[in-house]
Protein backbone atom coordinates (compact mmCIF):
# COMPACT_ATOMS: atom_id res chain seq x y z
CA UNK A 1 0.00 0.00 0.00
CA UNK A 2 2.87 2.07 -0.04
CA UNK A 3 2.34 3.56 -3.23
CA UNK A 4 3.13 7.78 -3.99
CA UNK A 5 -0.56 8.54 -3.72
CA UNK A 6 -0.72 6.69 -0.07
CA UNK A 7 -1.79 8.79 2.66
CA UNK A 8 -0.22 8.48 6.22
CA UNK A 9 -4.48 8.05 7.66
CA UNK A 10 -4.38 5.40 5.38
CA UNK A 11 -0.86 3.28 6.17
CA UNK A 12 -1.20 4.96 9.90
CA UNK A 13 -4.07 2.51 9.94
CA UNK A 14 -3.16 -0.54 8.47
CA UNK A 15 0.18 -0.02 11.16
CA UNK A 16 -1.97 0.39 14.42
CA UNK A 17 -4.03 -2.59 13.57
CA UNK A 18 -1.47 -4.72 13.00
CA UNK A 19 0.29 -3.37 16.57
CA UNK A 20 -2.90 -5.56 18.45
CA UNK A 21 -1.29 -8.65 16.96
CA UNK A 22 1.91 -8.09 18.19
CA UNK A 23 1.99 -10.75 20.03
CA UNK A 24 1.75 -13.37 17.16
CA UNK A 25 4.00 -11.14 14.65
CA UNK A 26 6.91 -11.38 17.66
CA UNK A 27 6.81 -15.10 17.72
CA UNK A 28 7.78 -15.39 14.10
CA UNK A 29 10.69 -12.64 14.89
CA UNK A 30 11.44 -8.94 14.18
CA UNK A 31 13.44 -10.41 11.00
CA UNK A 32 9.84 -11.20 9.36
CA UNK A 33 8.06 -9.04 6.80
CA UNK A 34 4.92 -8.26 8.77
CA UNK A 35 6.63 -7.22 11.74
CA UNK A 36 9.26 -4.94 9.95
CA UNK A 37 6.61 -3.80 7.58
CA UNK A 38 4.71 -2.74 10.66
CA UNK A 39 7.90 -0.79 12.36
CA UNK A 40 8.30 1.21 8.95
CA UNK A 41 4.83 2.12 8.33
CA UNK A 42 4.94 3.32 12.44
CA UNK A 43 8.13 5.26 11.35
CA UNK A 44 7.14 6.68 8.28
CA UNK A 45 4.02 7.70 9.48
CA UNK A 46 5.53 9.79 13.22
CA UNK A 47 4.13 6.92 15.08
CA UNK A 48 7.41 6.86 16.73
CA UNK A 49 6.52 6.05 20.56
CA UNK A 50 4.75 3.09 19.52
CA UNK A 51 7.00 2.06 17.65
CA UNK A 52 10.02 1.72 20.34
CA UNK A 53 7.75 0.26 22.64
CA UNK A 54 7.21 -2.80 19.96
CA UNK A 55 10.97 -2.73 19.30
CA UNK A 56 12.02 -2.89 23.43
CA UNK A 57 9.72 -6.10 22.94
CA UNK A 58 11.54 -6.95 19.95
CA UNK A 59 14.63 -7.26 21.26
CA UNK A 60 14.03 -8.51 24.72
CA UNK A 61 12.19 -11.61 22.67
CA UNK A 62 15.20 -11.76 20.83
CA UNK A 63 17.60 -11.80 23.45
CA UNK A 64 15.71 -14.62 25.16
CA UNK A 65 15.76 -16.66 21.98
CA UNK A 66 19.04 -16.10 21.94
CA UNK A 67 18.22 -14.76 17.80
CA UNK A 68 21.24 -12.95 16.37
CA UNK A 69 19.18 -12.28 13.42
CA UNK A 70 16.18 -11.07 14.99
CA UNK A 71 18.42 -8.88 17.35
CA UNK A 72 20.53 -7.28 14.93
CA UNK A 73 17.15 -6.60 12.93
CA UNK A 74 15.00 -5.11 15.74
CA UNK A 75 18.22 -2.60 16.99
CA UNK A 76 18.37 -1.42 13.21
CA UNK A 77 14.78 -0.72 12.80
CA UNK A 78 15.07 0.89 16.16
CA UNK A 79 17.91 3.08 15.56
CA UNK A 80 15.64 4.39 12.27
CA UNK A 81 12.58 5.56 14.52
CA UNK A 82 15.38 6.98 17.13
CA UNK A 83 16.96 8.89 14.25
CA UNK A 84 13.53 10.27 13.36
CA UNK A 85 12.69 11.13 16.28
CA UNK A 86 15.85 13.10 16.38
CA UNK A 87 17.80 11.02 19.57
CA UNK A 88 20.97 11.01 16.78
CA UNK A 89 23.30 9.45 19.52
CA UNK A 90 20.66 7.26 20.49
CA UNK A 91 20.34 6.02 16.94
CA UNK A 92 24.23 5.40 16.62
CA UNK A 93 24.41 3.55 19.63
CA UNK A 94 21.36 1.17 18.38
CA UNK A 95 22.98 0.93 14.78
CA UNK A 96 26.67 -0.09 16.15
CA UNK A 97 24.77 -2.81 18.45
CA UNK A 98 23.07 -3.95 15.37
CA UNK A 99 26.68 -3.80 12.86
CA UNK A 100 28.31 -5.74 15.91
CA UNK A 101 26.05 -8.91 15.80
CA UNK A 102 28.02 -11.33 14.09
CA UNK A 103 25.77 -12.22 10.64
CA UNK A 104 26.25 -14.58 7.82
CA UNK A 105 27.67 -12.06 4.90
CA UNK A 106 23.96 -12.47 3.02
CA UNK A 107 22.71 -10.50 6.02
CA UNK A 108 25.96 -8.63 7.34
CA UNK A 109 25.64 -5.02 5.71
CA UNK A 110 22.13 -5.11 5.68
CA UNK A 111 21.78 -4.17 9.21
CA UNK A 112 22.94 -1.48 10.97
CA UNK A 113 24.57 0.22 8.49
CA UNK A 114 21.94 2.60 7.02
CA UNK A 115 20.92 4.55 9.90
CA UNK A 116 24.26 4.69 11.34
CA UNK A 117 25.56 6.83 8.25
CA UNK A 118 22.09 8.42 8.49
CA UNK A 119 22.86 9.51 11.99
CA UNK A 120 26.16 10.71 11.72
CA UNK A 121 25.65 12.33 8.42
CA UNK A 122 22.91 14.47 10.83
CA UNK A 123 25.55 15.21 12.99
CA UNK A 124 27.75 16.46 10.61
CA UNK A 125 30.32 13.72 10.65
CA UNK A 126 30.87 13.16 7.05
CA UNK A 127 34.00 11.80 7.01
CA UNK A 128 33.62 9.21 9.89
CA UNK A 129 30.09 8.13 7.52
CA UNK A 130 31.57 7.24 5.03
CA UNK A 131 34.13 5.78 6.88
CA UNK A 132 31.62 3.65 8.45
CA UNK A 133 29.99 2.96 5.05
CA UNK A 134 33.45 2.09 3.46
CA UNK A 135 34.48 -0.23 6.17
CA UNK A 136 30.96 -3.04 5.80
CA UNK A 137 30.31 -2.00 1.73
CA UNK A 138 33.35 -2.59 0.21
CA UNK A 139 33.99 -1.76 -3.89
CA UNK A 140 31.00 -0.41 -6.01
CA UNK A 141 28.58 -3.07 -6.14
CA UNK A 142 25.60 -3.80 -3.40
CA UNK A 143 23.83 -6.94 -3.77
CA UNK A 144 20.52 -6.33 -5.91
CA UNK A 145 17.87 -7.16 -3.10
CA UNK A 146 14.98 -5.26 -1.45
CA UNK A 147 17.14 -4.88 2.17
CA UNK A 148 19.85 -3.50 0.74
CA UNK A 149 17.87 0.01 -1.25
CA UNK A 150 18.35 1.72 2.13
CA UNK A 151 22.37 0.80 2.09
CA UNK A 152 22.56 2.67 -1.55
CA UNK A 153 20.52 5.39 -0.37
CA UNK A 154 22.62 6.02 2.38
CA UNK A 155 25.93 6.02 0.00
CA UNK A 156 24.34 8.13 -1.99
CA UNK A 157 23.69 11.01 0.92
CA UNK A 158 27.72 10.20 2.26
CA UNK A 159 28.45 11.08 -1.78
CA UNK A 160 26.11 13.80 -2.11
CA UNK A 161 27.96 15.06 1.53
CA UNK A 162 31.11 14.53 -0.09
CA UNK A 163 30.64 16.58 -3.26
CA UNK A 164 30.64 12.77 -5.25
CA UNK A 165 28.03 14.33 -7.14
CA UNK A 166 27.89 11.95 -10.42
CA UNK A 167 28.06 8.73 -8.18
CA UNK A 168 25.17 9.78 -5.42
CA UNK A 169 22.65 10.28 -8.67
CA UNK A 170 24.01 6.81 -9.97
CA UNK A 171 23.01 5.44 -6.85
CA UNK A 172 19.74 7.29 -6.88
CA UNK A 173 18.68 5.83 -10.21
CA UNK A 174 19.83 3.00 -9.61
CA UNK A 175 17.58 2.78 -6.10
CA UNK A 176 14.88 4.02 -8.03
CA UNK A 177 14.81 1.10 -10.78
CA UNK A 178 15.14 -1.99 -8.25
CA UNK A 179 12.30 -0.01 -5.97
CA UNK A 180 10.08 0.14 -9.26
CA UNK A 181 10.79 -3.16 -10.24
CA UNK A 182 9.37 -4.17 -7.05
CA UNK A 183 6.36 -2.11 -7.95
CA UNK A 184 6.89 0.32 -5.54
CA UNK A 185 8.33 3.55 -7.10
CA UNK A 186 9.49 6.60 -4.72
CA UNK A 187 6.98 6.73 -1.91
CA UNK A 188 6.59 9.07 0.94
CA UNK A 189 9.00 7.34 2.51
CA UNK A 190 11.38 8.88 0.29
CA UNK A 191 11.02 11.80 0.73
CA UNK A 192 14.25 12.87 2.93
CA UNK A 193 16.59 11.05 0.15
CA UNK A 194 14.66 13.05 -2.11
CA UNK A 195 15.97 16.15 -0.47
CA UNK A 196 19.48 14.63 -0.95
CA UNK A 197 18.63 14.85 -4.70
CA UNK A 198 17.33 18.07 -5.20
CA UNK A 199 20.59 19.76 -3.54
CA UNK A 200 22.71 17.60 -5.71
CA UNK A 201 20.88 18.94 -8.64
CA UNK A 202 21.34 22.10 -7.03
CA UNK A 203 24.88 21.84 -6.33
CA UNK A 204 25.55 20.58 -10.16
CA UNK A 205 23.82 23.92 -11.39
CA UNK A 206 20.89 22.17 -12.80
CA UNK A 207 17.77 24.48 -11.68
CA UNK A 208 15.43 22.42 -13.46
CA UNK A 209 16.04 19.25 -12.17
CA UNK A 210 16.21 20.51 -8.64
CA UNK A 211 13.09 22.36 -9.15
CA UNK A 212 11.61 18.60 -10.53
CA UNK A 213 12.77 17.17 -8.09
CA UNK A 214 11.54 19.53 -4.95
CA UNK A 215 7.72 19.63 -6.83
CA UNK A 216 7.97 15.80 -6.57
CA UNK A 217 8.92 15.85 -2.84
CA UNK A 218 6.32 18.51 -2.19
CA UNK A 219 3.34 16.50 -3.84
CA UNK A 220 4.39 13.49 -2.06
CA UNK A 221 4.37 15.10 1.44
CA UNK A 222 0.82 16.74 0.08
CA UNK A 223 -0.98 13.67 -0.25
CA UNK A 224 0.90 12.19 2.92
CA UNK A 225 -0.45 14.76 5.19
CA UNK A 226 1.57 14.76 8.33
CA UNK A 227 3.68 17.76 9.71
Amino acid sequence: RMRPGASAAEIADLATRAARQADGLLGDGAASLAFTGMILALRWTDRLEEAERLLNRAIAAARRRGSTIDFATAMTLRAAVRRRGGRLRDAEADARGALAAALGPEWSFARGVAPLVGALLDQGRVEEAAGELRAVVAGEAIPDSPPMIPVLLARMSVRAAEGEHAGALADWDEAVRRSERLGRGVNAGWIEDLVVVGGVHQARGDRSAAEAVAAQAGELAKRWDTP
